[in-house]
């Protein structure tokens, strides 16, 4: 018997999705069953990454994959959790974001595409950063090449909770009926997450679920 926060286990399963820190601590892993931990001069951080088999779709019929028990019958591809607590209040704006692999430049339909996604994007989460990346053979020597980047404000998030230092929730667990989630109104969930954020201290947990269908 599978209980929540016990992620059902086969031997032979190993999830293609790898993912990093940055700056990086090392190749992580996605449906791992330990959090992984980065810590900065700012901030300590525990994240989880779940993902659906995609690669081996005859798994979802008899959950026979991580993290089974909260994915399977769910639209989400994948999930990321982050639990941060700060060492020192942040000054300025916090953003979540990600460094996208080197991909070519979209031309044609597929530019098209990416341009209907993004303002897709904009509509959901208002301010938001996006570059594609800087071409190698573009930048001059000594100029500083930027990666393609994913950057938006916090309440991108579809979920966030705060609590009292040793008082935090599992995030290999199930966090169901625990925070506020975007779903449960939009309006709300955003000024909650606006005040949350005007009063950050060192003295809460922060935990944080996104999630996608692609």
């Amino acid at each position: 018997v599978v209980q929540h926060g016990e992620p059902k286990r086969s031997d032979s399963y190993e999830d293609p999705l790898r993912w990093s820190f940055l700056p990086s601590n090392g190749v992580q892993l996605a449906n791992s069953e330990h959090v992984s931990e980065f810590e900065s001069d700012i901030c300590v951080v525990k994240a989880l990454a779940m993902h659906r088999p995609t690669h081996e779709p005859w798994r979802e019929a008899s959950g026979d994959y991580p993290y089974s028990w909260h994915l399977k019958g769910r639209k989400r591809l994948w999930e990321i959790r982050l639990q941060l607590r700060f060492k020192k209040v942040p000054t300025n704006k916090v953003y979540f974001g990600v460094e996208l692999p080197d991909c070519e430049a979209a031309v044609g339909a597929m530019r098209h595409l990416k341009d209907m996604v993004l303002k897709c994007v904009q509509g959901v989460v208002g301010d938001f950063y996006y570059a594609a990346g800087d071409n190698p053979g573009d930048v001059k020597e000594g100029e500083e090449m930027e990666p393609g980047t994913f950057v938006m404000p916090l309440w991108a998030f579809d979920q966030f909770h705060v609590a009292e230092v040793g008082e935090e929730p599992d995030i290999t667990g199930d966090l169901e009926g625990i925070g506020m989630k975007r779903s449960d109104g939009l309006k709300a969930y955003i000024t909650s997450l606006k005040s949350c954020i005007a009063s950050f201290s060192t003295d809460k947990v922060y935990t944080f679920s996104i999630w996608g269908v692609s």
